[in-house]
């Protein structure tokens, strides 16, 4: 990879930098922070859709389910088909 500097500039609506500015935010990140080669963005960035959130937000407030071995998820797992 090369270690030159570039810019990109370019003209976009208000809505979409409303929108990329908040996407770029929930992965820590804004419009206008540099990006390094240690720090560059993959080419497919995760964002948690609804339902991950949804997940993490019910292991968060201690609801969630936990097992001790994979042997005992695994058996959980089966017992619900």
């Amino acid at each position: 990879m090369s270690n030159f500097v570039t810019y990109v500039l370019t003209r976009i609506d208000m809505l979409t930098k409303k929108c990329a500015s908040q996407m770029l935010e929930a992965i820590d990140l804004s419009v206008s922070k540099d990006i390094t080669d240690e720090h560059q963005l993959s080419d497919e960035i995760k964002i948690p859709n609804n339902e991950t959130r949804a997940a993490m937000a019910e292991l968060e407030s201690g609801k969630g389910v936990s097992f001790d071995s994979v042997d005992a998820l695994m058996a959980d797992l089966q017992a619900h088909d």
